[in-house]
């Protein structure tokens, strides 16, 4: 019984790290993002495609 829930806890903790390293790595591509100066004008280039097919 014991073996089966260290298995169980060994997957949860398996499943936690990867999903703490995936968070990481996203935070930092998101920080790289803010860093770079070009990042801040695509949302407005988005906009202008938005408003001449409205």
């Amino acid at each position: 019984m014991r073996e089966e829930e260290s298995d169980e806890e060994l997957q949860k903790s398996v499943g936690a790290l990867f999903a703490a390293d995936r968070t990481s790595v996203e935070n930092r591509m998101i920080g790289k993002q803010k860093r770079v100066p070009s990042f801040p004008s695509r949302p407005r280039q988005r906009e202008r495609q938005h408003s001449p097919q409205q």
